[in-house]
């Protein structure tokens, strides 16, 4: 018997290794290159990777998405909706296209 999934596409302004890291970690820093994300996600991960494209390969990329669990994936929407509320706190001005909303910001992800 198959499972009734749901499922909605999501926002990410900069990056889906930021995604990625919110499964594991916090990540409320303003990074200038999506380049400098796999620092972080070797720490979330437990991995050594030397560069982005060392964790992007196939194999690679895999192997941690086979390291996240339900809760991790709950454990991300709820650290992207506390990028958005900071967002809003501080006063940013919520962008909206085509059925997405966001900020322009550095970070904002609406999953």
């Amino acid at each position: 018997m198959g499972k009734d999934i749901r499922f909605c596409l999501g926002y990410s302004n900069f990056t889906f290794e930021l995604w990625m890291v919110l499964h594991k970690l916090d990540g409320y820093s303003l990074l200038t290159h999506r380049r400098n994300y796999f620092r972080y996600i070797n720490r979330a991960f437990g991995e050594g990777f030397e560069n982005l494209h060392q964790y992007k390969h196939e194999d690679n990329f895999k192997r941690v998405l086979g390291k996240l669990a339900i809760d991790d994936v709950v454990a991300a929407i709820g650290r992207s909706k506390e990028i958005m509320d900071r967002n809003e706190q501080n006063g940013l001005v919520l962008q909206q296209y085509k059925g997405y909303r966001y900020y322009r910001e550095n970070p904002s992800l609406s999953v």
